[in-house]
């Protein structure tokens, strides 16, 4: 099956934040997902996590209605076939978050979930380009005293001094204020809108053999031949639902305002114009340190090894077009 590529010979060159770091994490990886549309059949729950909350987000920055909020999320984590437990801690999440935040603003929705697709500037003269378009969408677009703010709804395992200085550093943000600048409204600065994921796990049950190995090595070392040990129960999301919101407090949630001044959003497009070119004619290779981060494996790990041949990895990849859900501008 011919697949397109991200630049065609005719028409715009489209551009996003995602291609953009993908590329710049691994050349290999960009290539698969972005030109060759390729993606993991298996959930990525990390991704997926982050999708169902923005569900819920957004549809109490629309209606500020917290029950429909939940639903929204704790359906959406449905749909993406999450596990029990990651949408008992969605449901608590949203819970608390429409609890902590269930009071008028001080700031005005302007618009939720809001895609762009505009002309991007060529960093040295700030002239539209004829050849490139950068496409994307922001979470909230909100109006305070008086200026207008980008709004970025985060989620991550701890909310920390150092978590909040990397985010700071990054580049989406400042690209996004430029093109929300592109279609008349002029950003003075960031909210980011960071929610703590419960630290908690549910309890799994045993299995029978695992109860009777647990229960002869309890027996192997007592004096009296007897043990009063049962077999543990797994957990029901009811109860794992109820620690989940015990846990959560008012910490969990914080808001960050970080201003955006002309230098920080020059050098953030002097950084994306270089990728854009560079993704003209790319020279494709690994990036050796990008298969293993963090802890966690590239999900293109497999695909990499049969040297891109999917027929290889039978039932582990899917065609799946790029930045669908950027088709429809509004």
């Amino acid at each position: 099956m011919k697949q397109k590529k991200l630049f065609e010979k005719e028409g715009p060159r489209i551009i996003t934040h995602s291609a953009t770091a993908c590329f710049q994490e691994c050349r290999v990886k960009w290539q698969y997902r972005y030109e060759r549309e390729i993606v993991p059949t298996e959930p990525q729950t990390a991704l997926d996590f982050g999708t169902a909350i923005h569900a819920g987000l957004e549809f109490w920055f629309k209606t500020g209605i917290s029950e429909g909020a939940v639903t929204a999320g704790v359906s959406r984590g449905a749909e993406l076939g999450m596990s029990s437990e990651d949408l008992c801690k969605i449901q608590a999440m949203l819970e608390k978050y429409t609890e902590v935040y269930n009071k008028e603003e001080e700031f005005e929705v302007i618009s939720v979930e809001k895609t762009f697709n505009v002309k991007l500037r060529n960093p040295k003269t700030l002239r539209y380009s004829r050849t490139y378009r950068f496409q994307g969408k922001i979470d909230a677009l909100v109006k305070w005293d008086n200026a207008y703010y980008i709004m970025e709804h985060k989620t991550t395992s701890s909310i920390t001094d150092k978590y909040i200085e990397a985010i700071e550093l990054k580049a989406q943000i400042a690209l996004y204020a430029m093109a929300m600048e592109s279609e008349g409204y002029p950003i003075k600065g960031a909210i980011y809108d960071i929610l703590e994921k419960p630290a908690i796990r549910m309890a799994q049950g045993e299995t029978e053999e695992e109860f009777e190995a647990r229960k002869a090595a309890l027996l192997a070392k007592s004096k009296t031949g007897k043990t009063t040990a049962t077999r543990k129960e797994a957990e029901t999301p009811e109860d794992f639902l109820k620690r989940c919101r015990e846990k959560l407090g008012t910490s969990a949630f914080k808001r960050v305002i970080l201003p955006l001044d002309f230098d920080r959003k020059l050098e953030a497009l002097g950084n994306l114009w270089k990728a854009a070119k560079d993704m003209m004619h790319p020279q494709i290779y690994p990036t050796s340190g990008a298969c293993v981060a963090f802890g966690k494996v590239c999900p293109y790990l497999s695909l990499c090894r049969a040297k891109g041949d999917m027929g290889r990895c039978e039932g582990e990849y899917k065609f799946f077009r790029a930045n669908a859900e950027l088709e429809e501008t509004r």
